[in-house]
């Protein structure tokens, strides 16, 4: 067995914002930078492994940039020879001189976040964040990888809401215009990926949202998580796929066994053969993959409990449309 194509290696899982529906700023737990002791001892075992290694993501639950090492990490993972090296940022923490940096280190695409319908609604749904300052350096980005025809790719990540009181089903989630104005004379060099903002596993969400379950009728569990991607958090814990930020499953440490051997080993297999047999742990118990899309909404202003309600039990009752 060869470990899998997609490899997620976390820089920190620290972060220096506190977003209102994401783990990371929700759920109180030891975060870390990661240290170059794991960092080399990573970089010595994957360099076996390219291929099959095909996508290189820095990035799991925390914020990138919050370790000083940061793009030199890209660029010694890029040098290994992986075709694709990606993060994912909030964007608050890059500043207009590490820009030329970004782009030296040999990073293929930066994903950068912005929530909500308006700046306002951003920075309080990210808590700590400015959005006016994220699109001023995204546009620098934008115009420094024009300027240099660097190959960078630049991507938004937006999270939007729907009200519970006019919740759509299968409403296509569409990025917000107050980014698409602010960028539109970027549109040909950005990519935007656009989600309804969900109920991550492992996670208790702040006041303000309902839970909502999508219907299961038709619905068959997959995961093509645990088979394609190998995760490694910033204290070299492995854990079973990206959806795990709080590292509820552990299956092996990095500094303690080798890739291979955590990958192929009793711990892994059982965990992927537990989940073909519909033997959920609590993680994918509570995972989109296995239980449906479960959609954070606004919560209805009448009601003062969170509530989790199914689509079909909306729908029969009338409330989406109240």
């Amino acid at each position: 067995m060869d470990i899998p194509p997609v490899l997620r290696i976390e820089p920190a899982s620290a972060c220096n914002l506190r977003c209102s529906h994401c783990p990371t700023g929700v759920v109180k737990m030891k975060r870390t930078v990661m240290k170059e002791n794991v960092f080399s001892r990573i970089l010595s075992e994957i360099k076996e492994y390219i291929p099959p290694i095909r996508v290189a993501v820095m990035y799991h639950g925390g914020e990138p940039f919050l370790n000083k090492n940061f793009l030199s990490m890209v660029k010694r993972v890029k040098e290994l020879g992986i075709p694709k090296v990606k993060t994912v940022s909030n964007g608050m923490l890059i500043k207009p001189e590490d820009i030329n940096n970004i782009i030296d280190s040999g990073l293929d695409e930066i994903e950068i976040s912005l929530d909500g319908e308006s700046f306002h609604e951003n920075d309080l749904i990210r808590c700590g964040a400015n959005g006016e300052y994220i699109v001023s350096i995204i546009k620098q980005i934008l115009n420094e990888t024009i300027k240099r025809s660097s190959n960078l790719k630049l991507s938004i990540s937006t999270t939007q809401f729907q009200s519970l009181e006019n919740f759509v089903p299968d409403k296509k989630a569409t990025p917000p215009k107050y980014i698409t104005d602010e960028l539109k004379e970027y549109e040909e060099n950005i990519k935007y990926k656009t989600e309804w903002a969900m109920f991550w596993p492992c996670s208790q969400p702040k006041g303000g949202y309902d839970i909502l379950f999508d219907d299961l009728s038709s619905y068959t569990p997959s995961c093509s998580l645990i088979e394609e991607t190998l995760s490694i958090r910033a204290d070299g814990n492995i854990v079973p796929c990206c959806f795990d930020l709080t590292s509820e499953v552990i299956l092996g440490n990095i500094m303690e066994e080798n890739l291979l051997d955590i990958w192929s080993g009793y711990s892994f297999e059982k965990f992927r053969s537990d989940f073909k047999a519909s033997k959920y742990s609590d993680l994918c118990k509570n995972c989109s993959f296995t239980m449906g899309n479960r959609y954070l909404l606004m919560k209805d202003k009448n009601n003062k409990k969170q509530q989790i309600y199914r689509a079909s039990e909306l729908l029969v009752s009338g409330k989406c449309n109240e």
